[in-house]
C-alpha cells in the first residue's frame, strides 16, 4: 500500500483528498503547514507528498527545497498542488525538483489517477 502525504493548509481540502485516497486504498497521512510536512516526512517516510504552495510560515516551494536538500527526504516523489496552474509556478515548482504538478480542482478522481500514474512510474 503506497502512503501519501498530503499537505495544505485548508482542511476542508485535506479531509476531502485523504477520503478519496483512503478509499482508492491508499495509506494517508495529512500536515497543515511546512514545518509540519518536513517532521512528517522524516518520521513517516511516505512514497509521495503532494504539496500545496500557498502555505502561511512555510510555503510549499521553500519546504520543497528543505524536503530536497535533506539527505533522509530528497527521494521522495513531491506533487506541487494549486489552485493556479501558471506556467512560471509548473517551472519553478520542477526546477526546485517536483516530480510533478497538479492544478487543483473540484474532480478529486483527476487527481487520484495523476497520484496512481506517477507512482506507476517509481
Amino acid at each position: 500500500m503506497n502512503k501519501i502525504l498530503i499537505v495544505d493548509d485548508e482542511l476542508f481540502i485535506v479531509e476531502g483528498l485523504k477520503a478519496y485516497f483512503e478509499l482508492d486504498g491508499f495509506e494517508v497521512i495529512t500536515a497543515s503547514n511546512g514545518r509540519e510536512a518536513i517532521e512528517m516526512a522524516k518520521s513517516q517516510k511516505p512514497d509521495l507528498i503532494m504539496l500545496d504552495i500557498m502555505m502561511p510560515d512555510l510555503n510549499g516551494w521553500q519546504t520543497l527545497k528543505m524536503l530536497k536538500e535533506d539527505e533522509s527526504t530528497k527521494e521522495i516523489q513531491v506533487i506541487m498542488s494549486s489552485v493556479m496552474g501558471k506556467d512560471e509556478d509548473i517551472e519553478k515548482s520542477i526546477s526546485l525538483g517536483a516530480s510533478d504538478y497538479i492544478v487543483k480542482s473540484n474532480d478529486a478522481d483527476k487527481i487520484v489517477e495523476k497520484i496512481k500514474e506517477i507512482l506507476s512510474k517509481m
